[in-house]
């Protein structure tokens, strides 16, 4: 039996393996993905988009695993550095806009094609045809009379608006589709396109939606603006809020596929991502149609963890084909994870919505000297591996210009190598328990024994025996 001292020294040394295996020269070879990188002609510092599919294979959040290697498979100095952002005006709120009064019809037959409404203007109430647009239908009356609609008078606002938050009464745990009209009379009305579905489901942290956004800045002075719910009980919008400007630029970083989900009964889908890179938007797709789906994201890091909840957001692909509405991206917190959930709420079920899911990460650039001998590869992934990025700032005093000015090397081939197979082991283990919890328990289950074989000579020796 092993006790004291050589068994200490064989738990360094297998503890030491991988610091061993790190501090070993390394080649392109030894990452799981590698890319081939075009240079442009003449230049002495470069600087590469890290794509999607690298940051997929990175084993380390602040990216300790990536190497840059010249032609020779020699490394080259290089740095890490975050594009700047485009700078966009601050968005700001308008004063709320309520909706103009409606007075129940005393009678009158609407023109064909159109639907008859009284409304409160200036205190005055006019009875106006609301012709739609052609080839639009009318919205049907509802029970008080008037249409299921709210008009308001946004005739003196200059500044385009790039959205709008609403105020007013929603069905629980339902999405309303809203369809948006400009008039300049209160009689011919123009249809405008508008994102999104307003939801309000019920619980502590469940998805809520009040903003919708338009695709373009609309115009809105000298106009009227009108919202519709055609065929959706129990919408009563009483006001909005203008939004102007174009508020937060949307991220632009790179995107990566996931797998097909590990399907975890009914309610839940699982994700094994096998990277460390945080990820900073999920989009989930259902491939089935007339789908609406609330759900809860959740991650962990290990097996033997607690799930972590995320974020919450809402599933849905409604309307008819070729023109239907998908839901918009889930903004996560930007937290490493190696394992992903994916649960429905409220009821609903995710295992026959044909789910697929991206992710976007935030941009990664990386500054490389192209001063050695071509091609130049981009390597990334791989476990235990020692940091290697200098300082931006040293590469930047060199640089003849700013870093953002700096020519841009092209990807022209990748090269992924499968991830290496966990051992064979670890089948084994018990459901909930990781390797590094398995591997932490047989260490203290060996000193556990070496302590008692370590005891039971010490009093073998005192009686004699």
């Amino acid at each position: 039996m092993v006790t004291g001292r050589p068994l200490r020294r064989m738990l360094l040394g297998l503890l030491g393996l991988p610091l061993l295996a790190a501090a070993n020269d390394l080649a392109p070879a030894d990452f799981l993905w590698r890319a081939t990188l075009e240079v442009p002609s003449r230049a002495s510092l470069v600087r590469v988009q890290v794509p999607g599919e690298a940051l997929m294979r990175l084993q380390t959040t602040a990216g300790h695993d990536l190497r840059v290697f010249d032609g020779q498979g020699q490394r080259v100095p290089f740095a890490f550095s975050a594009p700047t952002p485009p700078t966009v005006p601050e968005r700001q709120a308008t004063p709320l806009v309520a909706a103009l009064a409606q007075v129940p019809l005393s009678g009158g037959r609407p023109p064909r094609g159109a639907v008859l409404a009284r409304l409160t203007l200036d205190g005055v109430t006019h009875s106006v045809g609301l012709r739609p647009a052609e080839g639009a239908d009318a919205a049907a009356p509802t029970r008080s009379g008037g249409p299921p609609m709210a008009v308001f008078d946004t005739r003196e606002f200059g500044a385009p608006w790039a959205g709008f938050i609403v105020e007013g009464r929603m069905p629980a745990n339902a999405a309303v589709a809203l369809r948006a009209w400009v008039s300049d009379d209160l009689v011919a009305w123009q249809p405008v396109p508008v994102a999104g579905r307003l939801y309000r489901f019920d619980g502590e942290d469940a998805p809520v939606n009040d903003t919708l956004e338009f695709p373009r800045p609309l115009d809105l002075q000298g106009r009227y603006l009108r919202l519709d719910w055609p065929d959706q009980p129990g919408v009563r919008i009483e006001a909005v809020t203008g939004l102007i400007g174009a508020g937060t630029a949307p991220l632009r970083g790179p995107v990566g596929t996931l797998p097909d989900p590990l399907v975890r009964g009914p309610v839940a889908a699982e994700w094994h991502l096998g990277f460390a890179t945080p990820i900073a938007e999920l989009l989930l797709q259902a491939e089935r149609p007339d789908t609406l789906a609330p759900v809860r994201v959740l991650g962990r890091n290990r097996a033997s963890e607690p799930w972590r909840p995320l974020a919450h957001g809402l599933v849905y692909r409604q309307g008819p084909a070729g023109r239907e509405a998908l839901n918009g991206p889930i903004t996560l917190p930007r937290v490493s994870m190696r394992l992903l959930r994916v649960e429905a709420t409220h009821g609903s079920r995710l295992d026959k919505l044909g789910l697929r899911a991206r992710v976007r990460f935030d941009p990664l650039e990386v500054v490389f000297v192209a001063a050695g001998m071509p091609p130049y590869q981009l390597a990334v992934g791989r476990a235990y591996t020692p940091p290697a990025a200098m300082p931006i700032s040293m590469l930047a005093a060199t640089a003849p210009t700013g870093i953002d000015a700096l020519p841009q090397a092209g990807i022209t081939q990748t090269n992924t190598a499968p991830p290496p197979p966990p051992p064979l082991w670890q089948r084994w283990l018990p459901t909930g328990v990781d390797s590094r919890a398995a591997g932490l328990w047989l260490v203290l289950g060996t000193a556990a024994l070496s302590i008692i074989a370590l005891t039971w000579s010490l009093r073998r020796r005192a009686t004699g025996g």
